[in-house]
């Protein structure tokens, strides 16, 4: 059993984390019948975790009494938690910025589940364009746009016109003689490839938006599995 007042308080830290800790379940929830999950709200679900945590984040201000901690474990159980804190922040504003981003920023964007299909299909809807091309501008082509059509990457910031315009006006200076019609062409070229670099920044940032959740969730663990282990020593003996 705890040990006084400080005891208690540290019980009750660990229960509250634990507690915050139980987040992930709601999407568990949301696949049950509305008849087996009455008025349940994800929002409010997400409110919860975030008092929650601040709440364990008081009472384990509370149980070490705002004093620098002593010895390894502590300074393991505190650096964790600021790890936590910190993943959790850069979770918050990653949430906020993304869907900002890809409304104000990108002209285009997919599901996250059709992106390497559309990605696909772009590739080829250039290399069914880059067909007919001269030779010199077919290897412009091949050397310049080509390999940023093959694969999807990993882009934390829109396109710069520039990064959509120089690959393609490579291709144009290859071009013997360039006709309007063939203009029109480049112009196809340069819409396809700035809709693949667009979606490589939404891949980027929702990547970067799951390892963020994934760090917050092993840094937790590790914060609750840690801390389990320290109330317990002290518990027992």
């Amino acid at each position: 059993m705890p040990h006084g007042a400080t005891g208690w308080v540290g019980l009750a830290t660990l229960l509250a984390f634990v507690a915050a800790a139980l987040f992930p379940a709601h999407r568990l929830l949301v696949r049950l019948p509305d008849r087996l999950r009455p008025g349940f709200r994800a929002s409010a679900w997400l409110r919860a975790h975030r008092a929650i945590g601040g709440l364990a984040l008081v009472l384990a201000c509370i149980h070490v009494g705002a004093r620098w901690p002593r010895g390894s474990t502590g300074l393991v159980l505190l650096s964790l938690l600021v790890l936590s804190l910190a993943s959790a922040a850069l979770i918050e504003l990653l949430v906020k910025q993304i869907p900002r981003l890809l409304t104000e920023r990108l002209r285009v964007s997919e599901p996250a589940a059709l992106v390497p299909a559309r990605v696909a299909q772009l590739a080829e809807e250039a290399r069914t364009l880059a067909a007919g091309f001269p030779p010199a501008a077919r290897q412009a082509f091949d050397t310049g746009v080509a390999p940023q059509l093959a694969a999807l990457r990993v882009r934390l910031r829109p396109p710069a016109p520039a990064e959509v315009a120089a690959p393609v006006a490579a291709i144009e200076a290859a071009w013997p003689a360039v006709t309007d019609l063939e203009r029109e062409t480049l112009d196809d070229l340069r819409t396809l490839l700035r809709e693949k670099l667009e979606l490589d920044t939404q891949h980027g940032l929702e990547g970067a938006l799951g390892l963020a959740r994934l760090a917050h969730a092993l840094v937790s663990g590790a914060l609750i599995g840690l801390a389990a282990v320290h109330g317990s020593s002290f518990w027992i003996y």
